[in-house]
């Protein structure tokens, strides 16, 4: 008998790729029911949902007042889950083929508590046989700010998983998203999977399936002002040395809680210098 599994999603403010999502998830031989978190979304998103629902009895539409942020939504679809199994998803990241099948697969051969797969972010015009390719295997598959990676063989045990996934719904008993994390919520994901670990849960990535995005879609997390995103980047990214950075560097994932947060200054300095030169040009120009 197949498992059956809860499948959550969060979104906001993308009515057509939620309805897009939900589509995809009832047509799931394993969906037990599909969880759609709207998060104090503007548009439509909730009727066209609850209108999809009318047809089907297994979608459920929980809609915020406001906007709670991607941890706090997340926390809210989780604890509504009742299968055994939960299938997290973002709204906007394409699957590949035989996704949930796959996992359900990979969970039951690794005896795993937890299973994610690579995100690859295609290139203009890249075809995605092409972005496969290219992508590397190496040990440990997805890496710290490198989820563009396949683990060696079918799957191996990980530390740094994008969020999409496949969870046992009783990791959520005692593992849960941190709210604290605020803005566009970087490293939230990385925090809930090293808990997850802490907390003694086996967690796997399998080479066998993969996530992909093409264009980022409006809607959801803005990217528009620059430096206010790369203060959350910082701010966040600290809040998680805070909680993990010393067991990280026991288990040689980081050199120190200072030295990890230097790098991330230097890396994410280069986006915003690159922003001041695109608004220089034009000044200069005049």
């Amino acid at each position: 008998m197949k498992q059956k599994v809860s499948i959550v999603v969060c979104t906001r403010n993308r009515r057509e790729l939620a309805m897009r999502r939900a589509e995809w998830a009832l047509a799931q031989d394993t969906c037990a029911e599909a969880i759609f978190v709207v998060d104090g979304a503007t548009d439509d998103t909730v009727p066209a949902l609850r209108d999809l629902a009318t047809t089907d009895k297994r979608l459920r539409v929980l809609a915020l007042p406001s906007n709670r942020g991607v941890p706090a939504a997340k926390n809210i679809g989780t604890r509504a889950a009742t299968a055994e199994w939960v299938l997290l998803l973002d709204d906007d990241d394409q699957l590949s083929s035989h996704f949930l099948t796959i996992l359900l697969e990979t969970a039951e051969a690794a005896e795993a508590d937890i299973v994610g797969v690579p995100w690859l972010h295609l290139r203009p015009g890249e075809s995605l046989d092409a972005a496969v390719a290219r992508t590397p295997r190496v040990p440990g598959g997805p890496a710290l700010d490198h989820p563009s990676t396949f683990p060696v063989g079918d799957w191996q045990e990980c530390y740094w998983l994008p969020s999409n996934g496949l969870y046992r719904r009783t990791v959520f008993d005692s593992v849960h998203f941190d709210e604290r994390y605020g803005g566009n919520f970087y490293r939230e994901e990385s925090d809930f999977f090293i808990s997850a670990l802490r907390a003694g849960y086996k967690v796997v990535a399998t080479s066998r399936a993969f996530t992909y995005l093409r264009d980022r879609s409006s809607g959801g997390i803005e990217h528009n002002a620059k430096l206010t995103y790369e203060y959350w980047v910082l701010r966040n990214n600290w809040l998680f040395l805070s909680k993990h950075g010393a067991w990280l560097r026991r288990n040689g994932q980081i050199r120190g809680k200072a030295h990890h947060q230097f790098t991330v200054v230097r890396q994410r300095s280069k986006p915003l210098l690159r922003a001041a030169v695109r608004r220089l040009k034009p000044a200069a120009a005049r």
